[in-house]
């Protein structure tokens, strides 16, 4: 009888190893399931991006907001936000686009408020407001 238990504790030792062997492979495999599948969601995301950076950059009006908030970013990102003031006023002058003017007005007159030129904004806005009225007729 003692020779009997163990060869079955053996036995179930070996039984033990090997269920745990499994089970350590099949979290490995899940494991590189989800990688695998991250890595699908990120290449998507990528895609999609790809795509609304391509729509944007196709719409003249959007993709000049865009460039305009992109500068602003930057001139901000250097500590010197008052120097894209100049930027704002050039596209004024250069374009008679509503909707390019409109966003430049409302982007002009919140840097004019941010830098303590309170004034100098409502002027601005009031201009843009004025303009926009006149052209919803």
């Amino acid at each position: 009888m003692k020779t009997v238990q163990p060869r079955l504790w053996h036995i179930a030792a070996i039984a033990l190893l090997f269920g745990l062997g499994a089970s350590a492979h099949a979290d490995a495999e899940t494991e590189e399931i989800r990688r695998i599948g991250s890595f699908l969601d990120l290449m998507n995301s990528f895609y999609e991006l790809i795509d609304a950076v391509y729509e944007v950059s196709s719409e003249p009006e959007r993709a000049a907001i865009i460039q305009l908030h992109k500068i602003q970013e930057a001139y901000e990102e250097s500590g010197d936000k008052a120097r894209v003031e100049p930027v704002f006023r050039r596209v004024l002058e250069n374009t008679d686009n509503p909707t390019i003017r409109a966003a430049t007005y409302l982007m002009l007159g919140d840097l004019l408020k941010e830098t303590g030129r309170t004034s100098d904004a409502i002027e601005v806005l009031e201009e843009g407001i004025s303009e926009s009225l006149r052209n919803a007729r």
